[in-house]
């Protein structure tokens, strides 16, 4: 991670960047004619670049290097620039307007990368859609969303009768050609020159991600362009992103990790290798095929990549960082993974949609077992960059060190807020802060620590007990894959806990074998009084979260069924 010095020359690097207004040639058009018209003064920093002119400066400084790899497809940043300005014209010329909603539903192309682009470059707000919802979730979406074009790939092209009266205009994203009553991507191309100015403001919604899954009914987040660019560089202060970079997209566009990656990448210039979807021999084919550098991935992917037979068949030696977050990581797994992948700096990352998403960083050189930076890995680092982070009483009054209270997060990568819930919106930002909803504390270091959602945060006979410090007994175990552990109904207790356990192959226990494991580990009144093995994968969401409520409405419905 940069030095304080080295990031505040990276924030004097950007802001004269963003002052700059010089004109170069790329393909048929000018880059120049193409910068916002309401440049703002290079004095304000963060709040100086929308993303639409940091993604034109990369264009101007590097137009003939490789912006995509997809397959077989070699993309240059030139080529891109010109095919999102082409697209970002037809989205105009179907009415996309400020605050007109476009929607994907699709897996992971250069043609969702080009969406993320060329909506807000027409004005618009980009909303990936979860394919893993149900229709009837998803046409709760797009209504609350007022979608007005709706983007389809050949994997979703069934949905497509179910979700017509929803959107005016469906457009096929995939590959062939596009089925009867929609309209082809392709032939947007030659319909139409580049939309060569882009009115977008720091202030105006480029995306709107929809977050429930684990919490209950979906909420549109919308994050401006102030609060992506923030986070690029943000990411970029982390990750030390540079456009000798290679990324991997193998997580699901839908979710703002992966997506806000898209950016990151086009702001920084790095070049992105994209995958359609997770597949553990595919992310390990492409690290090896294309020489990428950095990858992020969520614990349960690489839990799967880590346990592969053939793991070591594989040449993953251009790797240089891999980025985690999203969940909780066992000790376990992270020390598995840190073995494996040898000589690879690993970067924690803990944040959540409502911030665009980083909040805070564990650092590589945190990633250690012995020496004077080591004993930080059950942390989730410090605040990065311009973000505050707080931990508070249930008065929004700070706590002492080491006291759990609820993580609140400042600054310019937070939310505007939730769509047509203004009433949601005031609780989560109150007093100027986002409330998480995460329990936490502070070390003395200044090092943060999230011990659990509020929501599965389980009260036994009046004790408060974690869930994710019961999973992370649990999963200390050699023969123990994945677990989820959360709260059930007691007469006499209030709630017990309770834990769903996957095995390792060719393992056989017992939930004697369990307790007598977790024994070591935790105290008595922690230890699962009720445990289920199961032989199916968990449920994840989107975001490849396991989901909890999934696992114990089933729990419930079997007891009362």
């Amino acid at each position: 991670m940069p030095t304080r010095a080295q990031q505040l020359n990276l924030f004097r690097y950007v802001t004269r960047l963003a002052a700059e207004h010089q004109t170069k040639s790329v393909g048929n058009f000018e880059v120049g004619d193409l910068e916002p018209r309401n440049r703002r003064s290079a004095s304000r920093m963060v709040d100086c670049m929308d993303v639409i002119s940091a993604f034109l400066r990369t264009v101007r400084q590097q137009p003939d290097s490789i912006a995509i790899i997809d397959g077989d497809e070699r993309v240059s940043w030139r080529e891109l620039a010109e095919r999102i300005g082409i697209i970002a014209a037809a989205l105009r010329r179907f009415g996309v307007r400020r605050e007109s909603t476009v929607a994907i539903l699709s897996l992971s192309s250069t043609k969702v990368f080009e969406l993320f682009y060329a909506v807000p470059w027409a004005g618009g707000r980009v909303c990936p859609l979860n394919y893993r919802l149900t229709a009837t979730e998803i046409i709760e979406i797009v209504e609350d969303a007022n979608v007005e074009i709706l983007f389809v790939d050949e994997a979703f092209v069934d949905s497509v009768p179910t979700l017509k009266a929803s959107a005016r205009h469906i457009i096929f994203v995939g590959a062939g050609q596009a089925p009867e009553g929609m309209i082809d991507y392709e032939s947007l191309l030659g319909e139409a020159q580049a939309l060569r100015h882009s009115d977008c403001s720091e202030e105006d919604v480029a995306c709107l991600y929809y977050t429930g899954g684990t919490t209950g009914k979906a909420k549109g987040v919308m994050l401006t362009h102030r609060n992506i660019f923030a986070n690029a560089l943000n990411f970029a202060l982390a990750t030390n992103l540079t456009e000798q970079d290679r990324v991997l997209h193998c997580g699901p566009m839908f979710h703002v990790a992966s997506g806000s990656r898209v950016y990151n990448a086009g702001i920084f210039g790095a070049s992105n290798v994209i995958i359609p979807r997770f597949e553990a021999h595919e992310v390990l084919k492409n690290i090896e095929l294309h020489q990428v550098s950095v990858v992020s991935l969520v614990p349960t992917m690489l839990n799967t990549i880590v346990h592969l037979h053939d793991f070591g068949s594989y040449d993953v030696s251009s790797l240089r960082m891999i980025l985690y977050g999203a969940s909780q990581i066992s000790p376990a797994l992270l020390d598995t993974a840190m073995s494996k992948f040898d000589g690879v700096a690993f970067c924690q990352a803990y944040g959540q949609t409502e911030v665009a998403p980083f909040a805070t960083v564990l650092a590589p050189r945190y990633h250690c077992l012995d020496g004077p930076l080591s004993g930080k890995l059950r942390s989730v680092g410090r605040p990065i960059g311009s973000v505050e982070v707080r931990v508070v009483d249930t008065d929004d009054s700070d706590l002492p060190t080491g006291t759990v209270g609820e993580i609140i997060i400042r600054g310019p990568n937070v939310m505007k807020g939730y769509l047509n819930k203004p009433e949601l919106t005031a609780i989560a930002l109150r007093g100027g802060w986002m409330h998480s909803g995460d329990l936490g504390f502070f070390d003395e270091d200044g090092f943060l620590y999230v011990v659990d959602r509020a929501k599965d945060m389980i009260i036994s006979g009046g004790e408060n007990i974690y869930s994710v410090e019961v999973e992370n007994a649990i999963c200390a175990h050699p023969a123990v894959s994945e677990c989820a552990v959360f709260g059930i109904p007691d007469i006499q207790w209030g709630e017990t806990v309770h834990a769903v356990i996957v095995l390792k192959k060719d393992y056989r226990l017992e939930s004697s074998d369990i307790i007598q494991h977790c024994r070591r580990l935790i105290g008595g009144f922690k230890l699962p009084r009720s445990i289920e093995f199961r032989n199916e994968p968990m449920p994840l969401s989107g975001a490849n979260k396991i989901l909890k409520n999934t696992l114990r409405d089933a729990y419930l419905t079997s007891r009362t069924g």
